[in-house]
């Protein structure tokens, strides 16, 4: 029975503190302060790995940065497409990031081909 509560409780403070991290997280994009946002982004994504919409987020504010990660929103796009293959968002910030290497001269064929993949 302490067990259960005691599980219990570590539970919602895990939650409280994924809550917490998301709002900073958040405030920070909307303030363009997008080297704190990126820092909280990834203790959510340590926090909670089992989520997508965190490298999602990620791969927004690596997308929409002052000098975007091309790479970086690649990789969290697929990351959280292996999460949840059916994640709309995540497919949409994949295509962008693809657009966006083929915009920065990063070879258009091999971008068309992980497109289809």
């Amino acid at each position: 029975s302490s067990f259960v509560v005691a599980a219990a409780a570590h539970a919602v403070d895990a939650m409280a503190d994924i809550c917490s991290l998301a709002t900073a997280a958040t405030l920070a994009v909307k303030e363009g302060r997008y080297e704190e946002a990126l820092a909280r982004l990834a203790e959510l994504l340590d926090a909670d790995p089992g989520s997508a919409l965190w490298p999602c987020m990620r791969a927004r504010v690596l997308l929409e940065h002052d000098m975007p990660d091309v790479e970086g929103a690649l990789a969290d796009a697929d990351r959280a497409l292996r999460i949840d293959a059916a994640q709309p968002e995540a497919r949409v910030l994949r295509a962008r990031a693809l657009a966006a290497r083929v915009a920065q001269g990063g070879g258009g064929e091999k971008a068309a081909a992980e497109a289809l993949a």
